[in-house]
């Protein structure tokens, strides 16, 4: 009789929205989450077939080496039918996504084992360890936490007092300033010492940014 072959491993990953199994180790990855899923992926080592992002062309942030043939699917236009077109093995986004995806989890989690990281609301050393949880690696999600820990408390000192301008430029030209500290760098800055200028949160969209002319 020929020798008996290993079965690859399963495990289970309960999470917000669900239980899924994954099987083996995925190989074709979707992230859901635009560049913040897509950069904690690539701290982990583990590089996605795709990912969305809010620019039709690039992932903003991140340095294109570290994402070449990483597929961009646009976020305002993309489609299940382009995400099934992918072959995905695992899909990851954080759990907010989904509420804004047509068929939201359900539809979606028809195409592949798809895990909500972390739950709403959640900072983003929840979400790495999430992450961490999702391929049974929490020695890496804690080793990036001190990473980073090590590093605000040598920027501490130089950020402590100062303001501080965040701008999303899109074309045309269209402005927006952060004026909240809802988005993680705003809220990194913040806990360092600085301050937002403009603070005044007023008319601000859901992600704490008001419209701003080139004045």
């Amino acid at each position: 009789s020929g020798a008996a072959i290993d079965e690859p491993a399963v495990r289970v990953v309960e999470h917000a929205l669900g239980s899924p199994e994954i099987v083996g180790s995925p190989e074709r990855i979707v992230a859901l989450s635009e560049e913040f899923l897509l950069a904690d992926l690539l701290a982990f080592g583990i590089t996605p077939v795709a990912s969305t992002s809010n620019n039709e062309e690039f992932f903003p942030g991140i340095d294109p080496a570290q994402v070449d043939g990483v597929e961009v699917l646009f976020t305002p236009s993309f489609s299940i039918e382009e995400l099934a077109g992918l072959e995905p093995d695992l899909i990851l986004g954080y759990p907010g996504i989904f509420d804004a995806i047509p068929g939201g989890y359900e539809i979606i989690s028809d195409l592949a084992p798809t895990v909500a990281v972390g739950q709403d609301g959640d900072d983003w050393r929840t979400q790495l360890r999430a992450i961490g949880d999702v391929f049974d690696d929490s020695g890496t999600a804690e080793t990036l936490i001190a990473e980073y820990e090590a590093a605000y408390e040598a920027a501490a000192a130089s950020l402590d007092g100062q303001t501080l301008s965040v701008l999303a430029i899109f074309a045309g030209p269209f402005i927006r300033a952060y004026t909240t500290g809802d988005h993680r760098v705003m809220s990194v800055a913040i806990e360092l010492g600085a301050e937002l200028v403009p603070s005044d949160g007023d008319g601000a969209d859901a992600a704490g940014r008001v419209v701003i002319s080139l004045e």
